[in-house]
């Protein structure tokens, strides 16, 4: 298997190469829609596809006798389709025009592919056959394993790989108990402690990843909602929550309701990329915050995924309201919403706003005459832009 350094190399080179492929970018923004107008076929083994696929995907696999017969014109695409389920999904989907995605394991075209892989040939004799019959099929540039590294968010089952892991925040843990229970007894105080949020799967303190997250828009505090690009349009859910003030954390999403009045709006025009300064924005963010919650109506803080970017902006205005630390106000946002990873430069930020608030935790190497000699850790942040998914190409050093 390439290295994660290719394979990041090649994902950041991806660019449109025929009419019979799409890009990443155009399948998530495809996905995205209420509903989606594309089937995405999965070509690669069962094993792979059930620790981890594109959410809505088929996976497809073509005993080899069959596949030289469709290949050589002898059966038809639904004659060599043999599990129920799965024939009933794609042939509905093509007699509805949806267009047809292949995804495999390979990160090349797969017309220009000649390593002669069966899954490979799968995905080309595919394009081949279904457009011969008219049909709209597509590859997908990259295959799934650029897919996922760029949106992980449309992603569903593990991520397991033979490659080692890449660092982030959900591979951080807090093994202190008491910082659990710190947490659980703030619940308590600010009326938060119902169904919705259980402390069953406290975030960085468990061995396991918390349950799904609950609907959006996420409650985090009275008042305080984190949610979406989705969430920002939905008039019916702003009215419901009493959503009267909106932070948009994104420099190109538009505030949709600005010109009714009725929504006052702040707009932090930011990307999720390794060189964009938000930490200039936390006391703006945070007074803005603060306006909407000290009148007793709700503030949306939201980017295009609600993953990385909003959240930064919601773990700082804990941090500075709350006096919480850094991997305190991490854990409490996520208990209410799992799927959450700030970019390491994001954090870093927030590192130093731990210091400037003197929230860190004390070092252990005070009270030594040689001085501290604890190690601080540091991001490597290369210019790998991943909008929004939450992923940055990261490592400690």
């Amino acid at each position: 298997m390439p290295s994660i350094e290719i394979i990041i190399e090649n994902c950041s080179k991806m660019t449109p190469v025929s009419s019979s492929s799409v890009t990443g970018e155009w399948l998530a923004l495809e996905l995205r829609r209420s509903t989606p107008d594309v089937c995405v076929i999965d070509c690669r083994n069962p094993s792979d596809f059930s620790q981890s696929h594109i959410g809505g995907a088929v996976n497809l696999t073509i005993p080899t006798l069959l596949f030289r017969r469709f290949a050589n014109g002898k059966l038809n695409f639904e004659s060599v389709i043999k599990c129920p389920d799965t024939k009933k999904k794609l042939m509905g989907a093509l007699d509805n025009g949806k267009t047809i995605v292949i995804c495999d394991d390979t990160h090349e075209n797969p017309e220009e592919d000649s390593t002669g892989d069966s899954n490979a040939s799968i995905q080309s004799v595919l394009l081949k056959r279904l457009a011969q019959d008219g049909h709209q099929i597509v590859s997908l540039e990259g295959g799934y394993t650029c897919f996922r590294l760029s949106y992980p968010e449309w992603c569903e089952g593990g991520c397991c790989s033979s490659e080692p892991p890449l660092m982030g925040l959900q591979s951080l843990r807090i093994d202190s108990c008491e910082s659990v229970r710190s947490l659980d007894s703030l619940d308590s105080s600010l009326g938060l402690d119902d169904d919705n949020h259980s402390s069953s799967g406290s975030g960085l303190g468990s061995n396991h990843y918390p349950p799904p997250s609950p609907g959006f828009p996420v409650e985090i505090l009275p008042h305080l909602f984190l949610g979406n690009a989705q969430n920002s349009e939905d008039a019916e859910a702003l009215k419901k929550h009493g959503i009267q003030y909106i932070l948009n954390v994104t420099p190109n999403l538009p505030n949709v309701f600005e010109d009714s009045g009725d929504i006052k709006y702040m707009q932090i025009p930011i990307d999720d990329h390794w060189s964009q300064d938000v930490a200039n924005f936390f006391p703006e963010a945070i007074s803005f915050i603060d306006e909407a919650r000290q009148s007793g109506v709700g503030v949306l803080v939201h980017c295009w995924a609600g993953i990385s970017r909003s959240v930064t902006i919601t773990v700082a205005y804990l941090m500075y309201k709350l006096s919480m630390s850094l991997n305190e106000a991490y854990d409490f946002v996520r208990k209410r919403k799992a799927n959450i990873a700030p970019n390491f430069n994001f954090m870093g930020q927030l590192l130093d706003f731990e210091r400037q608030l003197n929230l860190s935790p004390a070092c252990s190497c005070a009270a030594e005459k040689e001085g501290c000699r604890c190690r601080v850790p540091y991001f490597l942040t290369p210019g790998k832009k991943s909008p929004d998914s939450g992923i940055d190409f990261d490592r400690w050093s």
